[in-house]
């Protein structure tokens, strides 16, 4: 008989110990959780890079911001597009507290600010509550 290209001759059956079941039912963990976070305006890297000395900044190697939390074991990686790449947490609280210590430490660093919801927005959309500080203009 000729055999299905598409499909194995022969599957192998795994125990449940080895399919890392109980019971037979397969067994689900979340291990991480990766989430985007769109902040409402452009970063400036370079600041957030002399203000917060735990962060790795290589524009050369790589065009985001290497920010680690260490417990939990946390990292986001920020673009000057004002997005963040989150990956790390084992559950949605440790998402939600992380992005929060890191906004956190933008507005204590003086690098974003707090906008009120009911105060004008910058842009045409509101994807977060913070803001770029505004930089004076002329000399």
């Amino acid at each position: 008989m000729p055999v299905d290209e598409g499909r194995p001759e022969e599957e192998e059956e795994l125990t449940p110990a080895e399919a890392g079941a109980e019971g037979g039912r397969p067994v689900v963990r979340i291990e991480n959780i990766v989430a985007t976070v769109i902040l409402e305006n452009a970063l400036d890297l370079n600041l957030i890079e002399a203000r917060i000395p735990d962060v790795d900044y290589n524009p050369d190697q790589f065009p985001g911001l290497v920010y680690r939390l260490q417990s939990p074991k946390i990292t986001a990686l920020v673009f000057k597009s004002g997005k963040m790449v989150v990956t790390g947490a084992k559950s949605v609280k440790q998402l939600v507290w992380a992005v929060k210590a890191i906004l956190k430490k933008f507005m204590t660093k003086g690098i974003a600010r707090y906008r009120d919801p009911g105060e004008a927005a910058d842009t045409d959309t509101e994807h977060c509550g913070v803001s770029q500080p505004k930089r004076p203009s002329g000399p």
